[in-house]
């Protein structure tokens, strides 16, 4: 999506930063690893395919990518520890009543599928992923007023994921045997103050991108 592609998400202790070429190498030497491979439920790309994959994110409507880098300061390479990310698609008026606080009528109204992802160990553990997700939350909300319902789906045996979203306000939505994984939601109106307040007080702010 174009829409972040000059976009610094800049907070007191990262920043979240548009996915430029100039981080597919070091993003395609994460994703050599199997784990990461199997709790992203990612295929394993070559360099060139990942060039690729980067363009079509960027050009993608229904895609929108930052990467997680660590610190308040620093350039678009600086700190790059993981990535966090939204799939958006439509979803039936009447499923997307389940989710509704006023009473306009919905049109076209989304679901926005969350995936995050901190590839260093250094970089775990600390609380990142969860802040990043709540800071990209509130970003999507003030530019893609229609998305409705946030969800994520999880594979069964990753605990760490499942336990994040959980506290973040996620319940379970669907078991998905089949596929050995479970579906979360949340709705977009019961988070909004809680994303409004983080946005604060972690001093979030737009800024805009450098060209390198």
């Amino acid at each position: 999506m174009r829409l972040n592609e000059d976009t610094i998400l800049q907070t007191s202790s990262f920043r979240l930063v548009p996915y430029r070429p100039e981080h597919v190498l070091k993003y395609n030497e994460w994703m050599q690893d199997e784990t990461l491979l199997y709790l992203t439920c990612s295929d394993q790309l070559t360099l060139e395919e990942e060039y690729k994959n980067q363009e079509e994110w960027r050009l993608d409507p229904s895609k929108l990518t930052f990467i997680i880098c660590d610190g308040r300061e620093g350039g678009l390479l600086d700190g790059m520890c993981g990535d966090v990310n939204a799939f958006l698609k439509q979803i039936d008026p009447d499923e997307a009543e389940d989710y509704r606080v006023s009473a306009a009528p919905l049109e076209n109204p989304l679901y926005a599928e969350l995936e995050v992802m901190i590839a260093l160990p250094s970089a775990r553990r600390r609380g990142l992923a969860g802040r990043c997700l709540l800071i990209f939350m509130h970003y999507m909300l003030q530019h893609l007023p229609k998305i409705v319902v946030f969800g994520a789906k999880i594979t069964n045996d990753n605990e760490a994921s499942m336990k994040l979203f959980y506290k973040l306000g996620f319940k379970l939505y669907k078991d998905m045997p089949v596929f050995e994984q479970v579906e979360l939601r949340a709705s977009a109106s019961e988070l909004r103050g809680t994303l409004r307040q983080l946005w604060f007080d972690l001093e979030a702010s737009e800024v805009v991108a450098p060209r390198l």
